[in-house]
């Protein structure tokens, strides 16, 4: 029994040598570079993924980075760095937000009901659930007065696994700013936009037009001056909640949301209205944002208003 007991003391410095050496190696954070085009789900497999290291821009355009990272253990406390930033010119600009998920029932990506990466956070998420695929989103506006060349950064993650030990991961990052300068846009651009109850934002209240605002600003930063601006409704929703879709649609089981920005009303005499009171509102919003030109949308089926009441359907025109 002695012999044994001798045997293990012996044994011992390696057994515990071997455990932290696998501690050690399970602290690194793999960090992988992804195209910012691709969508990056919770489950998705990074190596998998269109690997970029490297971006490229014109002078006075925006230069994009997708950082994606997963992880065995839960992870909190997640903490961005860099260990070697780039020159001032570019670093003070740099945005870093956090790729989060909105769960959809339908995506031409995906048929079944999936949780589809979408809104940029400005703030890490709480937790990371274990082996689920996170990413970060860095944007760097390049000023059109910046030189020419090859610029280099490091980037630093951090993160405290369930156990508070710290997980590390670095990865460089390279962006060519090319000589070419960015004009003024002489071609017509629109993104279109469908603002949807996932936002958690009442239909028309403050926020939502404050929001409106931010985006109108952020599409304009990014070289939009054109907005679609439809003009029905497949609903009512005079109450200010999003409405269930009521028409079919050849793509999608569930068609975009639209709003109902000019509404049709039956008056006491019978006859019909429009109040564009929300229309006028939202033209104004992009205008003070900087949008130029206004593409006007089909109607859709809509519902009017006779006597507080939303029950007469005022028609679909393609």
């Amino acid at each position: 029994m002695m012999t044994t007991f001798l045997n293990g003391i012996r044994r011992a410095p390696i057994l515990l040598f071997y455990l932290s050496v696998t501690r050690l190696f399970s602290q690194e954070l793999t960090l992988h570079t992804v195209d910012p085009l691709e969508k990056v789900f919770p489950d998705s497999k990074p190596e998998s993924l269109t690997g970029l290291h490297r971006a490229e821009a014109a002078r006075g355009e925006y230069a994009s980075f997708q950082i994606v990272f997963r992880h065995t253990s839960p992870l909190h406390s997640m903490r961005v760095s860099f260990e070697s930033p780039f020159p001032e010119m570019l670093q003070e600009a740099l945005k870093i937000r956090y790729v989060g998920h909105i769960r959809r029932e339908a995506h031409q990506d995906r048929i079944e009901p999936e949780l589809f990466p979408d809104p940029l956070w400005t703030v890490p998420p709480t937790t990371i659930r274990a082996n689920s695929c996170q990413a970060i989103w860095l944007t760097v506006p390049v000023p059109k007065d910046a030189r020419p060349g090859t610029y280099k950064v490091v980037i630093a993650i951090q993160a405290d696994d369930e156990d508070g030990e710290p997980v590390r991961g670095r990865r460089e990052l390279e962006l060519r700013v090319h000589e070419a300068v960015l004009g003024k846009q002489q071609l017509r651009v629109s993104n279109w936009v469908h603002f949807r109850k996932e936002l958690g934002i009442p239909l028309f209240s403050d926020e939502f037009w404050a929001a409106h605002a931010k985006w109108a600003a952020n599409v304009v930063a990014h070289r939009q001056n054109q907005i679609l601006v439809r003009l029905g409704l497949a609903g009512p929703e005079t109450s200010g909640e999003y409405p269930p879709f009521k028409y079919g649609h050849p793509f999608n089981r569930h068609p975009p949301f639209h709003l109902t920005l000019i509404r049709p009303l039956v008056t006491e005499s019978g006859r019909m209205a429009f109040d564009f009171s929300r229309f006028d509102r939202f033209i104004t919003t992009y205008r003070q944002a900087g949008i130029q030109w206004v593409a006007g949308g089909q109607f859709i089926v809509g519902i009017a208003d006779e006597k507080g009441t939303s029950s007469a359907e005022f028609g679909w025109i393609p």
